[in-house]
């Protein structure tokens, strides 16, 4: 979902226009189960389902089976869970702002996928037939799989069945100070892919005024980059992106209450007094990882961040691209 607001605190949702995401790229890529050939698949996935697709849903209230604190063994009789087990567990621990479910039901029904983007691909790309088994994902929901029913020139029909949850987030919220618009997107991609759920993008003093009137910051280009990173790591749950050009203002209405429940680290200007990467480990606690610019924050800027409890993180004398850093920081603390 993208948020862009100038005006201090907005309440947090994953909620996103649904037309954006039916005119973005949703590339696809199921899983073509039990078959081998010679068919190419692309790097995407998953297939997104929306709300506009169904035709027919059901959540028929059956409890999907839990892998989690089954004993050692898991599943029945300690031998693990069975190929018609669902893991349906909800992550562990919970994470502050993540949708939770106490107990996951099944979901069933009928899907008509219609929109150009994806029948297109999965005629031409995936080259689906009837009787083919696709891996797809509800929108904020469950992962599952279809199977192929019909084909039509215009549009597939597939019979689903939902009773997976999604991976679990990530436990960091990134505040990025505003990239050129092709750098923006890459990060964005990779957030995505590797789970993080709330993206702050922040001005600086570094940050031309002129890159906030880029396309990329349309809500249709940051849906469809959202929706490519999900499809690509086999998640449902869509980051939230918020837009504060006016950082004054987000630093001191915002900022306090997301420090307030997080550990604030910022990747060092140069190398000094920080804590050295190898001193940040895999954690589940929550994160506020602060990137600046591709030329820093000021030293002003960096003493503001630091006031407010950030603590500063360095790779040490090597200057990394902002892709490179991003990736760098967020599987190091997640991966």
């Amino acid at each position: 979902g993208l948020s862009r607001s100038d005006e201090g605190p907005t309440r947090h949702s994953r909620a996103v226009d649904e037309r954006c995401l039916r005119h973005a790229s949703v590339l696809v890529s199921p899983s073509r189960l039990g078959k081998e050939g010679s068919k190419t698949l692309p790097t995407m996935n998953l297939i997104l389902l929306l709300a506009a697709d169904w035709v027919e849903r059901e959540e028929n209230g059956e409890e999907a089976v839990s892998v989690v604190d089954e004993g050692e063994g898991g599943g029945r009789d300690g031998q693990g869970p069975s190929a018609a087990e669902d893991n349906c567990a909800p992550p562990s621990p919970p994470l502050q702002g993540t949708p939770q479910r106490s107990a996951c039901r099944i979901v069933t029904g009928v899907v008509t996928l219609a929109d150009a983007r994806r029948v297109g691909h999965l005629r031409t790309v995936i080259r689906a037939v009837v009787g083919d088994t696709l891996k797809v994902g509800e929108l904020n929901g469950l992962v599952g799989t279809a199977v192929v029913e019909g084909i039509t020139p215009e549009s597939f029909r597939l019979r689903v069945r939902l009773a997976t949850l999604p991976p679990p987030p990530s436990p960091v919220t990134l505040i990025l100070a505003l990239p050129e618009s092709t750098v923006f997107a890459q990060v964005l991609h990779q957030v995505t892919v590797l789970g993080v759920k709330t993206v702050y993008v922040i001005g600086a003093a570094g940050v031309p005024t002129t890159w906030w009137g880029a396309h990329i910051l349309q809500r249709d280009s940051i849906a469809e980059t959202l929706t490519l990173g999900l499809e690509q790591t086999i998640d449902t749950l869509l980051p939230a992106v918020h837009l504060r050009q006016d950082t004054a203002r987000f630093m001191k209405s915002e900022l306090p209450g997301l420090l307030a429940s997080s550990r604030g680290l910022m990747l060092a200007r140069q190398p000094g007094d920080e804590v050295k990467l190898d001193q940040c480990h895999q954690t589940t606690d929550p994160v506020t990882l602060l990137v600046g610019p591709a030329a820093n924050f000021t030293l002003e800027e960096e003493q503001q961040f630091h006031e407010l409890g950030f603590t500063s993180v360095s790779f040490g004398p090597r200057a990394l691209h902002v892709t490179a850093a991003v990736h760098a920081l967020v599987g190091r603390l997640t991966l």
